[in-house]
């Protein structure tokens, strides 16, 4: 049985963990511990986090080093396992200084959440740029979240043989057992739902939902506030909320179809709502965005608005709200395309990177 380190840059992981057995999390929150483990005979250890550290985290703010104290932790216990597994490419940045002076020399693999670019602009930013690349010289394998983040990070200059790429995914059995029982919250069902709030774009669907008669119900996590510009905020009748995960997530499965308004799209943003959606088989409308990993509208789960187009958005929403056809054959796509996008694909890709690098 080979033995994994899982580290991460919050400390609620252990509640997350807690949190999936009582079945108030989806598996996907901890980034494959379960699937490694139930599927490939891993034991995954997830590091703990040590209060005692804390005043070491400050010191490592102070030289702009990410979570010090987890870091060092992070060092001093890779001896013990077979291999050390991060989804936050900010968390190797000292494993790496001690595996190039072979203080540690067990294989590492991050997933990284952005593209990484080399400003080449001037001859400073070039040297900086090729200093900056050193922070992952001796990192085994960096996944980035998704194809398209991976091709543009292709001239960032780390070794090909290094970097890969891997599509996040979905607690299919998490989500259908919400599904089964989603005609028992009817509270919200038929309204357009939006969830999430990373560069969300709550205005321009709060005026699209001005001009039609459908129903808007927004919801966010606890403590956070509704981002709407003080001329929005009067325009629309809409219910907006503060959930949980899984109360969001059963709010999703009884709505006609989920939001996803984003004024930014220069990365994934959205994206795990959007495969929130598909794992609960409703139609999504959402900001075009390129970095998602796949078309909505070439796969018949969705459609796409074009950025802070509110003709569009009342357009798309009239066409959902008529059309009880094209939602129950969005579904059945939806429905479909999630074997794609399961936890099932995202531990075996890890499975098999894992093999690669401890045999190296």
């Amino acid at each position: 049985m080979k033995k994994v380190l899982l580290v991460t840059n919050y400390g609620s992981f252990d509640s997350a963990y807690s949190f999936w057995e009582q079945g108030i999390y989806p598996s996907n929150h901890l980034w494959g511990k379960i699937e490694l483990e139930k599927q490939y005979n891993y034991k995954v250890d997830i590091l703990p986090d040590l209060k005692s550290y804390k005043r070491i985290r400050k010191i490592g703010d102070l030289f702009k080093i990410a979570f010090l104290d987890r870091q060092i932790q992070m060092c001093l216990n890779a001896h013990k396992y077979d291999i050390v597994y991060t989804p936050f490419l900010n968390l190797v940045v000292l494993i790496n200084l001690c595996k190039v002076f072979r203080l540690v020399r067990v294989p590492v693999l991050c997933i990284c959440h952005t593209r990484l670019r080399r400003d080449k602009s001037s001859f400073l930013k070039r040297i900086k740029g090729g200093i900056g690349k050193l922070k992952y010289v001796a990192i085994d394998k960096i996944l980035f979240l998704g194809e398209k983040l991976y091709q543009e990070s292709l001239d960032y200059g780390i070794a090909r043989d290094r970097i890969g790429w891997i599509n996040w995914g979905i607690d299919i059995a998490y989500y259908d057992k919400i599904r089964n029982k989603s005609t028992k919250l009817p509270r919200y069902a038929n309204n357009f739902v939006s969830t999430g709030k990373t560069f969300r774009d709550f205005d321009t669907v709060v005026k699209a939902f001005s001009k039609v008669p459908d129903k808007l119900a927004i919801f966010l996590p606890d403590n956070y506030s509704l981002p709407l510009s003080p001329n929005v905020q009067s325009l629309a009748e809409i219910s907006v909320s503060y959930n949980s995960t899984l109360e969001m997530a059963e709010i999703i499965a009884n709505g006609r179809a989920l939001l996803i308004p984003l004024v930014q799209t220069d990365s994934f943003w959205g994206l795990t709502s959007l495969l929130e959606a598909i794992a609960l088989g409703k139609p999504t409308i959402s900001t075009k965005n390129e970095y998602f990993y796949f078309d909505i509208e070439a796969e018949k789960v969705g459609l796409w608005v074009e950025k802070y187009d509110v003709d569009g958005w009342v357009k798309s929403v009239e066409l959902l709200s008529a059309n009880e056809a094209m939602l129950a054959e969005f579904e059945l796509h939806a429905l479909e395309l999630r074997k794609k996008y399961s936890m099932d694909q995202f531990a075996d890709r890890l499975h098999k990177t894992f093999l690669a690098i401890i045999k190296k």
